[in-house]
């Protein structure tokens, strides 16, 4: 006679929500929960935040605090370990902007590759996303935000992954100065931030504008940036109306 096989309950994580990356992108399924998307988009939308954050950002987060270990003193530094934490960094940052931020994207029906393309074709597909897509109004403010994320960290960043860590096309020299804490704190902080930002842009889409209802930032957010909570969303007041 067979045995009847034991449910096993296992810890998934020890990173908690008090974490702002986490509790930041898990209230966008609030935000998702409340837009005109159809149920087996919003599913999808869904399953992409959590595979950013199952795939990416947690386990880059994990590299991160075992960095922080190492250059601080708690542990041990090994130059091995410490370097493979560093290029895991890197590696998993990639995957939850690059390919985890751009399916979410592609679930809610845009198409933002050229996000990722050289400067000449990020500016010709950037011309055609704004000839074709609107976002309500806010199309170019957008595309402006992906310029500034491309100049500020997302070129090093794929410069890094790209052609040092997958294809050792350039020497590690070009990319020692970036094997430090503050920089991986930075990368870590920059591409978690930028997620949300775009994540949020085209959440936006699929809310009732005419109808009055948006996204807004929280009054916690607006007194500390590293608030749990940056984004929801509201009902404004009909004109001749006062809010409550």
């Amino acid at each position: 006679m067979k045995s009847k096989s034991m449910l096993k309950i296992q810890k998934y994580s020890d990173i908690g929500i008090s974490e702002p990356f986490l509790s930041r992108l898990w209230s966008l399924f609030d935000l998702l929960e409340g837009t005109t998307f159809g149920d087996d988009i919003k599913a999808k939308v869904r399953d992409s935040i959590m595979e950013i954050l199952t795939e990416g950002l947690m386990p880059a987060f994990l590299s991160l605090r075992e960095i922080r270990k190492m250059e601080s003193g708690e542990v041990e530094k090994v130059i091995v370990d410490l370097e493979k934490n560093y290029f895991d960094l890197f590696k998993y940052l990639w995957v939850a902007y690059k390919n985890g931020m751009q399916i979410a994207v592609k679930n809610m029906g845009f198409d933002i590759g050229f996000l990722f393309q050289n400067e000449k074709k990020f500016e010709e597909g950037a011309k055609v996303f704004i000839c074709k897509t609107d976002l309500a109004g806010r199309g170019m403010e957008v595309i402006d935000m992906f310029r500034d994320e491309r100049k500020s960290w997302q070129n090093t960043l794929s410069m890094i992954r790209n052609k040092y860590l997958e294809h050792k096309e350039i020497p590690k020299t070009d990319i020692e100065s970036y094997l430090n804490l503050d920089s991986a704190r930075l990368f870590f902080e920059n591409c978690w931030k930028a997620i949300e930002e775009i994540l949020v842009c085209f959440l936006r889409t699929g809310f009732l504008l005419k109808a009055g209802i948006d996204i807004g930032e929280t009054d916690e957010y607006k007194e500390d940036e590293n608030a749990l909570k940056r984004f929801q969303f509201f009902i404004k007041p009909r004109e001749g109306t006062r809010p409550e």
